[in-house]
């Protein structure tokens, strides 16, 4: 029997470690399982995250949208409070200059007084006419272009609300198409609506919501505008009459004076007196979205 020279290597015995495939197969079965209730986490709490952020914004929208109506509403109630007159209205004309005394009638008496004769109408002259005729032109004016800024804000808002769309990714393209389609059918009158309630069905992005709220604050912007420029004509309007008026009492013509006071006293307030001349306001805060 040989036996191997002193100076020869001794040979190693390797010991292999075996672990069963199940143990494998278990552990990245644990990994994979921890990864995919981590990633849900994520997703969930992103998801709600969004969500409470839109709300916040449709919120801020919406008190956005309310202090512009009150804007506009206190801006009205100013304007009329300028253009009302301190005139006191005068007594009607009667046909007759001095009516004849009526003796009082006896306790047996049951007829009926004949009604009071009504009141005669003045003819104010050429110059009233021509007055009233040059306001409702200026009036009329004012209103066509109240009427052609309000369609350019809402081609501004549907041009806005067709590019955000375009920019955004195919699946959500089709998932807002729906709502901004709403927006548009409720803007065909010209007039943007003043506020979305969600009981409209419209769903608002963070960018519909500030779109939307920016083109209502332009729209009173307009309306504010158009008040002050047809108020500047009311009160040009009446100090003309009411400087008719103290030239017919100077003249001692006290039913044109008369008739001039009615005509100041019909046309004190600003929105009636645009009504009378062909033009019917709504503001455009006054325009809910139909439902």
């Amino acid at each position: 029997m040989k036996r191997p020279p002193p100076d020869a290597p001794a040979r190693k015995t390797a010991v292999k470690t075996h672990v069963g495939p199940n143990w494998k197969f278990l552990a990245h079965l644990c990994i994979i399982a921890g990864l995919t209730y981590a990633i849900f986490i994520a997703w969930q709490n992103l998801g709600e995250t969004k969500a409470k952020r839109e709300a916040e914004n449709r919120q801020a929208a919406a008190k956005k949208a309310q202090a512009h109506q009150d804007a506009i509403a206190e801006a009205r109630k100013q304007a009329e409070a300028r253009n009302t007159p301190t005139i006191t209205t005068l007594p009607e004309i009667s046909a007759e200059e001095t009516p004849a005394p009526v003796e009082p009638p006896q306790a047996s008496d049951t007829s009926v007084p004949p009604p009071a004769a009504p009141a005669e109408k003045i003819d104010l002259g050429p110059e009233f006419a021509a007055l009233t005729a040059r306001a409702r032109e200026l009036v009329i004016a004012a209103e066509r272009k109240r009427s052609e800024k309000l369609a350019e804000n809402t081609r501004t808002l549907t041009w806005n609300l067709d590019v955000w769309l375009r920019s955004l990714p195919k699946n959500e393209q089709a998932a807002w198409q729906p709502h901004i389609a709403k927006i548009k059918a409720a803007s065909g009158s010209g007039l943007v609506p003043a506020s979305i309630p969600e009981s409209s069905g419209i769903q608002l992005s963070s960018k519909m919501a500030e779109l939307t709220t920016d083109a209502a604050a332009k729209q009173n912007q307009i309306d504010l505008a158009f008040l002050n420029e047809t108020g500047k004509i009311h009160r040009a309007y009446l100090t003309k009459i009411q400087n008719a008026i103290t030239q017919a009492e100077s003249a001692s013509q006290p039913q044109i004076a008369a008739a001039l006071n009615r005509a100041i006293d019909s046309a004190a307030n600003l929105e009636p007196w645009l009504h009378s001349l062909g033009v019917d306001f709504q503001a455009a805060s006054e325009s809910p979205l139909t439902e």
